[in-house]
């Protein structure tokens, strides 16, 4: 894969950072509560103020962004049938806002993760992040017994590699 320029960086992230706020703004439009936590999450312009600083790379603030982005989409792709109907009215209102499907601006964390497990090894951060979500959460319905070992087994290969100096650091 060909590296990106500063400024294609920089596009991706001010696009996925577009979606994240979406995503908030349309949550606290369903659930006033969920205003109260709106403060935990970093803003664009903190983000991009880090990466000025050089405490931060333009890639380890489009994986964060993603990461933030992908907790959520895992999480309406794993709805129970009580749920359901929050989940449409989220993707409706996304659709209403940006005239696009939710999975259209992201990719289905289903997919991603399917798609992980057929090559056999995570490439990245987000792609770990992506099958961990899927692990912690003991409802998914989703990947089945044989999977969720051979998810477990890769995420142990990719938190045994070496942090490559180029590569954001992983936490685990």
């Amino acid at each position: 894969m060909a590296r990106r320029t500063k400024e294609e960086l920089l596009a991706e992230f001010h696009r996925l950072y577009d979606v994240f706020e979406t995503i908030w703004d349309i949550r606290c439009e369903m659930d006033v509560e969920v205003a109260e936590y709106q403060h935990l999450a970093m803003s664009r312009e903190e983000m991009l103020e880090l990466v000025d600083r050089k405490q931060t790379t333009l890639s380890q603030a489009i994986g964060g962004t993603m990461e933030a982005i992908n907790d959520y989409a895992v999480g309406y792709e794993m709805q129970s049938p009580s749920e359901t109907a929050t989940y449409t009215a989220f993707l409706d209102r996304y659709h209403k806002r940006t005239g696009r499907h939710f999975f259209q601006d992201i990719g289905r964390p289903t997919s991603t993760a399917k798609a992980i497990l057929r090559r056999g090894r995570i490439a990245d951060e987000t792609e770990y992040q992506i099958l961990n979500e899927f692990l912690v959460n003991v409802d998914q319905a989703v990947l089945s017994d044989q999977q969720i070992a051979q998810a477990a087994g890769l995420i142990d290969d990719f938190s045994a590699r070496p942090v490559d100096a180029t590569s954001p650091q992983r936490r685990h």
